[in-house]
C-alpha cells in the first residue's frame, strides 16, 4: 500500500511532506468509511472484504508515526466488522477477493486478513484482535501439522481443502503470521510450522 511507502520514507528522511502525505490519504480513506465499517463502495466491484484489515493496518501505521489516534475510531469500527463476519472455528466470511469463490477463499486473502489483524493487535494491544487472528491461524496450524505442507490453496467453511492445489503467495503469507505468533506467544509450534512452510517455498522457486 501506497502509506506504507509514505510513512516508510518518513521515517527514513524524517521530511514531514510524506508524513502528510500519508495523513491525506488516510483521512482520505477514513472519510469513505461507511457506517457499517466497510469501504465498499470505493473497492474492486463494491466487495466489502474482510482483507481490508490491511487498510486498518496503514492507518495504525499512519497515527503511531505521527504519535495520533487520529484514525482508531475508524480502525475499530472496521474490525468490529470483521468480528461479526468470523466462524466460532476462526473461518471468515467475505474473505475472497472475488463472488464466485468467497465459500472458499484463497489463503493469500485470508492471511491478508490475519496480517492485517496482527499488525493491529501491536499497534493497538486487543485481546480481542489478537484472539480473531489466532483462530484461522491455528486452525491452519493444525492442518499443517497433521497433513503436512503447504496448505491447499482455498479452504471452506469448516476448513477442509477445496482445491488440491496450493497458493504460494498463501503460503508466505500465512508462515510470516506464524512467525509473529511465534513472537508473540514463544509457541515453538508456530515457528515450526513457519520453518517447514519456508523450507517448502524454497522448492518451488525455478533455477533455470
Amino acid at each position: 500500500m501506497i502509506i506504507h511507502g509514505l510513512v516508510r520514507t518518513y521515517r527514513e528522511t524524517k521530511e514531514d511532506k510524506y508524513l502528510k502525505s500519508a495523513q491525506l490519504a488516510g483521512r482520505w480513506i477514513r472519510d469513505r468509511q461507511e457506517k457499517s465499517g466497510v469501504w465498499g463502495s470505493s473497492n474492486y466491484l463494491g466487495m466489502k472484504r474482510t482483507y481490508d484489515t490491511k487498510v486498518c493496518e496503514s492507518l495504525c501505521e499512519v497515527d503511531e508515526a505521527a504519535g495520533t489516534k487520529e484514525f482508531e475510531e475508524c480502525v475499530r469500527c472496521n474490525l468490529d466488522w470483521v468480528y461479526r463476519h468470523q466462524l466460532p472455528n476462526g473461518w471468515f466470511s467475505n474473505c475472497d477477493n472475488s463472488y464466485l469463490k468467497n465459500n472458499a477463499p484463497l489463503t493469500h486473502t485470508i492471511g491478508y486478513t490475519t496480517q492485517g489483524l496482527l499488525q493491529c493487535y501491536h499497534s493497538l494491544g486487543d485481546q480481542e484482535i489478537l484472539d480473531c487472528a489466532m483462530k484461522p491461524l491455528v486452525a491452519l496450524l493444525h492442518r499443517a501439522e497433521v497433513h503436512g505442507c503447504p496448505l491447499s490453496g482455498r479452504y471452506d467453511s469448516n476448513w477442509k481443502p477445496a482445491v488440491e492445489s496450493t497458493c504460494v503467495t498463501g503460503n508466505a503469507r500465512i508462515a510470516l503470521c506464524w512467525y509473529d505468533l511465534w513472537e508473540i506467544t514463544g509457541d515453538n509450534r508456530f515457528l515450526n510450522a513457519a520453518l517447514k512452510m519456508t523450507d517448502f517455498q524454497k522448492t518451488r522457486r525455478r533455477r533455470d
